[in-house]
């Protein structure tokens, strides 16, 4: 949604921004240090993630 975050940042003291190129690589490789895991919080993507293998034909996670 564009000026979502200008949105938000107008409330008094608050200030929000989307994550930086870094920030975004950092949460995707599940933080520092590695932690040994293939995805980002397991080795299983089905537990970490919604794909073609797990979604059922279906265009909206089953969560």
């Amino acid at each position: 949604m564009p000026g979502s975050t200008a949105r938000l940042s107008r409330k008094p003291g608050q200030n929000y921004r989307l994550p930086t190129e870094a920030e975004w690589e950092y949460a995707a490789r599940g933080g520092n240090p590695p932690n040994g895991f293939v995805y980002a919080g397991s080795n299983n993507i089905g537990e970490v993630a919604w794909y073609s293998g797990n979604a059922g034909s279906k265009n909206t996670p089953r969560w």
